[in-house]
């Protein structure tokens, strides 16, 4: 096995608040997609379109 020294707890530290943090980050993606899914379906549902979806108007 590797020797870790006296630096361990601090090493140790560093990598797993580094993991626990991008884990949440990850979390907070997907949490925050679904929501906007779900603004966007109830939009949808009232009729309201996107603007790219919309026919554009031909100038004149």
């Amino acid at each position: 096995m590797i020797e870790s020294g006296k630096h361990f707890e601090y090493i140790f530290g560093a990598y797993g608040l580094s993991a626990f943090l991008i884990a949440a980050l990850c979390v907070w993606v997907v949490f925050s997609y679904k929501k906007q899914e779900s603004r966007l379906a109830t939009l949808k549902a009232m009729g309201l379109k996107r603007r790219s979806e919309r026919t554009p108007i031909k100038p004149e």
